[in-house]
């Protein structure tokens, strides 16, 4: 694979000539190898190249309804409930102590979102 500037075999990303050693990086649809200025991001997601662009936010869109539903399902069992200080709000939060447990509990799937 050669640089996209001088022409120059890569070694691994980064061009082997020392007076461009350009750094390139993969399209993380198609896999083309371009230089970091021809290529998009989108919500911090993968890079994308201009071609593979609209796939990845439309998949990263996706991805992104996906969590906000479930994130917004785990917390659908408190709303209206009163978890205050009364003695009503105490009542309910033993009562529902496991669900509290688990939406406060992140998903594997919010950490990969966010890229941790």
């Amino acid at each position: 694979m050669d640089c996209t500037i001088c022409s120059k075999p890569l070694d691994g990303l980064i061009c082997s000539n020392e007076w461009c050693g350009e750094e390139h990086h993969e399209c993380s649809n198609c896999k083309k190898v371009l230089r970091l200025d021809d290529l998009y991001d989108y919500r911090d997601s993968d890079l994308a190249c201009e071609s593979c662009i609209d796939e990845v936010t439309a998949d990263r869109d996706r991805l992104r309804n996906e969590i906000m539903a479930e994130e917004s399902a785990k917390t659908e069992c408190f709303r209206g409930e009163d978890l205050g200080d009364s003695a009503l709000g105490k009542a309910s939060r033993k009562a529902l102590a496991r669900q509290i447990e688990i939406a406060g509990k992140e998903s594997d799937k919010l950490k990969d979102y966010e890229g941790r």
